[in-house]
C-alpha cells in the first residue's frame, strides 16, 4: 500500500509544530516493512520510528522493520521541516486484508489538523477518525 504525505499549506511545517506524534496505524494488519520511495529534501531530516520492533534503517534511505514476534501495526513519521509542497511517499508491506483499514493519528499546531485527498476511502485519511 502506498501512503503519500505532504505538506499543502501556504506555511513551512516544522517538527515543533507537531503537538501529538504523525502515527500510521493499520489496527487489522502487522507491518512487515515500509519503505521511503520519495523522500522531502535532505535538509528536511525524514525520520520513521516503531515501537515493538527492531528497525533497521538502510543506506539508501528506506526503512525496513523487522517484526520480532511482536504485533507491530503502527509507525511515526517525523520531520524537521516541510516546506510548501514538500513530501514523501512510503510503501508499506503488511500482513492483512487487502483492504486493510487505515488510520491516522497526530496533531499539528494551527486551525489545520493531517489528512489525505484521495480516491479510494479505504485508505484515505481524515483526521485521527479510523477509516472504514
Amino acid at each position: 500500500m502506498k501512503i503519500t504525505i505532504w505538506n499543502e499549506g501556504e506555511d513551512s511545517i516544522d517538527g515543533d509544530d507537531i503537538l501529538k506524534p504523525i502515527i500510521i496505524r493499520m489496527p487489522t494488519s502487522t507491518i512487515e516493512y515500509v519503505k521511503i520511495l520519495k523522500a522531502p529534501r535532505e535538509f528536511c531530516e525524514l525520520e520513521l520510528g516503531v515501537t515493538n520492533a527492531f528497525v533497521n534503517h538502510l543506506a539508501d534511505g528506506n526503512l525496513v522493520i523487522f517484526n520480532l514476534g511482536g504485533f507491530c501495526n503502527s509507525f511515526e513519521v517525523k520531520w524537521r521541516t516541510l516546506e510548501k509542497n514538500d513530501g514523501m511517499l512510503l510503501d508499506i508491506f503488511y500482513l492483512g486484508d487487502s483492504n486493510a483499514p487505515v488510520k491516522l493519528d497526530g496533531t499539528l499546531e494551527g486551525p489545520s489538523r493531517p489528512h489525505q485527498v484521495g480516491s479510494d476511502p479505504k485508505h484515505s485519511f481524515s483526521g485521527p477518525e479510523s477509516i472504514p
